[in-house]
């Protein structure tokens, strides 16, 4: 039976925000992490990492598999190199095996440098293997943390949230689930959508052509539906903190109509969002699973073009190819109180399929199967082998960031085009809604430990 740590150790957990995915994809492991493992974690801004010199942590745990972010990358190398343990998650692991040839990406060392690389199924841990020969035993099964809390957190109920809103006349809502379209717009953005340089522009033109598809989508059921609220979600990654620039997406356009309410950045969690809504809709977004795990609210693509590279999450939607398609299914549900063609027997075996190769198992037990690795991880820890050799490059810009927050607090010289893109890492930059998630989110984990009888026993049990 598996020894459970024993020994106090002191973590360190990097975020870029203290709301929205990598938040909830840590917060239930970091949680179970202080209750079983005798851990204690404190949130972190990613561009302090300078702290892990002054607070000489014995292990750093690290969203986005040390991939998803050049500067969580630079933490994961810093900290192998001072042997620190790495313990990391993944923020988007549902891999599509034909369009994924890289699955590395700002880690161009192609080495992982944590003890265990997460994966969300057998599926992904097979194609991650493959991929990396060298280091496949440290590639692991976990399932996709991120979406226990579809199974354990108690979410907004309708009267509440359109009330904070003040759309409380509207008896009716559908949602819509963000892509991130608007990478057509800057640099950075275009180089994600499409690595290959010879490819980037048809990809652009491409992209661009289904926003404007959604948009009209859209459009036409806003507008055939008055007495319908729309709820458009924008992706969280479609633009990165700092870019200054009018942004432009599926939805962006339509903000302004009386029956639209547009949110925008992290101000509203996607659990919310869709736990309000009567249908939910999207153009190719994993909020579809997270909709299944919670109930049985249909989910709908808006797919002009269906034959592009993605994974099969959309065979388990209805597909609507234009806004007169998707306002037949508006129409039915209305009428009729349900979607027929969405609850039939070969559509529904196929989102149970699709939820077992995609985050593996939606139990709510994904953030103990992290929890397995972590207190493997704890249980290799050396402190005496353990440098905290100061970093030249984080202790600068720590100190940038010191000497740059009195400018932030007066109000006329942070909107000046060069400071003006700094002002979110000082609105960000002590991490405060954190504690105010774990307060609310306690009681949840609480009652669903005690309900599934969840205890040390309970996991030496289950890790085996």
């Amino acid at each position: 039976m598996m020894k459970i740590n024993n020994t106090s150790f002191y973590g360190i957990c990097f975020l870029q925000e203290d709301k929205g995915r990598d938040t909830e994809i840590v917060l239930p492991i970091v949680y179970a992490a202080e209750k079983f493992l005798n851990c204690k974690v404190d949130f972190v801004l990613k561009w302090n990492a300078h702290l892990i010199y002054k607070k000489k942590p014995d292990f750093v745990i690290i969203p986005a598999n040390c991939k998803g972010s050049k500067m969580f990358h630079e933490i994961a190398k810093y900290a192998y190199s001072q042997n620190i343990k790495i313990f990391s998650v993944v923020s988007e692991g549902n891999f599509n095996e034909k369009r994924h040839k890289n699955i590395f990406g700002y880690n161009t060392d192609k080495f992982f440098y944590q003890d265990y690389v997460c994966a969300w199924s057998k599926r992904i841990q097979l194609f991650m293997q493959e991929k990396n020969q060298a280091q496949k035993d440290q590639i692991v099964l976990t399932g996709a943390s991120g979406f226990d809390r579809f199974k354990i957190y108690k979410f907004r109920d309708r009267k509440s949230f359109l009330a904070k809103y003040d759309k409380s006349e509207y008896n009716k809502v559908i949602s819509y689930s963000g892509w991130a379209f608007g990478k057509v717009q800057y640099e950075q953005g275009r180089l994600e959508l499409e690595l290959d340089e010879s490819k980037r522009d048809a990809k652009v033109a491409w992209t661009n052509s289904q926003r404007i598809a959604v948009r009209d989508s859209l459009k036409y059921v806003i507008e055939a539906y008055p007495d319908v609220l729309f709820v458009l979600k924008q992706h969280p990654s479609e633009y990165y903190p700092g870019l200054v620039l009018d942004q432009l997406n599926e939805m962006s356009e339509l903000a302004s109509y009386d029956n639209v309410l547009y949110i925008q950045g992290q101000s509203e969690g996607i659990h919310d969002v869709i736990s309000i809504a009567d249908i939910v809709l999207g153009f190719e977004t994993t909020s579809a699973i997270e909709t299944w795990i919670m109930g049985d609210t249909p989910t709908i693509f808006l797919n002009e073009d269906v034959n592009f590279p993605r994974v099969n999450t959309y065979e388990g939607c209805l597909i609507a190819k234009d806004g007169k398609e998707l306002s037949s299914y508006i129409q039915a549900f209305y009428e009729k109180g349900t979607i027929e063609a969405f609850f039939s027997q070969d559509i529904k075996r196929k989102r149970e399929e699709i939820i077992v190769n995609t985050i593996g198992y939606k139990d709510g037990l994904n953030h103990l199967r992290h929890l397995k690795y972590l207190n493997k991880t704890l249980l290799k820890i050396d402190v005496n082998q353990i440098k905290y050799k100061k970093s030249s490059y984080f202790s600068r810009l720590y100190l940038f960031f010191r000497l740059m927050k009195p400018f932030y607090k007066l109000k006329l010289v942070s909107k000046l085009p060069w400071f003006s893109k700094f002002n979110w890492v000082f609105e960000r930059y002590k991490l405060d809604n954190i504690k105010v998630l774990q307060e609310e989110y306690k009681p949840f984990m609480e009652s669903f430990y005690q309900k599934k009888q969840i205890d040390e026993d309970f996991l030496k049990r289950f890790w085996e």
